[in-house]
């Protein structure tokens, strides 16, 4: 299992680059794939961290909503003729936002949970940043910027992660 950590941690890294070219941001979508693979993964270790199962909870409700967001995005003359269209998706936004305030904080302190436990310092350092962006996250812009800095760091973390002897 070691091994395929590293391994998956590797590849995902490089998706994870590799999605901030235009035109190659589609190879985002299995990077997010193969992180949640490493979750359930590490998850599955016994460090005692949740994060597959809070990063699904984070996940199911945050697609129909981003969907129905950009479909109104994409249909602005039903937002320009609708005021109760506005005002739901501006609730949308504000409920998204605590929603993934308080999920973003819980998969802070799993990870350092888990870098406590895995005596694993990028993984500490990722779940500082993921703190630092869930407390943020309300500035949409800062937040998200200190989630996309941790979640390099935790995928370096996956690559050079090697199980302490208790952990065998």
């Amino acid at each position: 299992m070691n091994k395929q950590i590293n391994l998956i941690g590797g590849i995902a890294l490089i998706l994870f680059a590799a999605g901030a070219f235009p035109k190659l941001e589609w190879l985002a979508l299995p990077g997010l794939i193969l992180l949640m693979y490493l979750y359930l993964q590490i998850d599955k270790l016994g460090f005692g961290s949740k994060l597959f199962r809070i990063s699904l909870i984070q996940l199911i409700p945050l697609l129909p909503a981003m969907g129905f967001l950009a479909y109104i995005n994409l249909d602005q003359a039903a937002v320009t003729n609708n005021s109760m269209l506005n005002y739901l998706s501006i609730a949308l936004i504000v409920g998204l936002l605590l929603f993934l305030t308080y999920t973003t904080y819980l998969v802070a302190t799993n990870l350092l949970l888990l870098g406590k436990n895995a005596n694993n310092l990028w993984f500490k350092i990722s779940g500082v940043l993921t703190k630092v962006a869930a407390f943020t996250m309300p500035l949409m812009g800062l937040g998200l910027l200190f989630l996309v800095l941790a979640q390099p760091i935790f995928l370096l973390g996956c690559i050079i992660y090697k199980p302490s002897n208790s952990h065998n």
